[in-house]
């Protein structure tokens, strides 16, 4: 995906969010070259956290809801940077404040 041009953004609807007379928003993704970018830059970073806590996480007790939680940041992360409107970006926001 990184050698691939993108003339225009790739947007993948999934279902109408909120829908009300002439106003409505998408739950929508959107993928564009600087998305594509931060995303490879949440994974990799995110991988490194995450092959560095299993060693520094074995003997604790809380070691499956670190995981649980470090994964549920990793996922709001990506909503944030591939969402395609703001209500959507508001709740990676959100997420990645939990």
């Amino acid at each position: 995906m990184l050698g691939v041009h993108l003339e225009e953004a790739v947007v993948v609807h999934y279902w109408t969010w909120i829908a009300t007379g002439t106003f409505s928003v998408e739950a929508a993704l959107q993928l564009d070259q600087l998305s594509i970018i931060m995303m490879m830059v949440i994974t990799g970073v995110g991988t490194l956290i995450h092959v560095f806590s299993v060693g520094y996480m074995k003997d604790d007790p809380g070691y499956p809801r670190y995981f649980a939680y470090l994964n549920l940041f990793v996922f709001f992360m990506l909503v944030l940077v591939m969402g395609s409107s703001y209500a959507l970006m508001f709740v990676g926001w959100e997420g990645v404040g939990l």
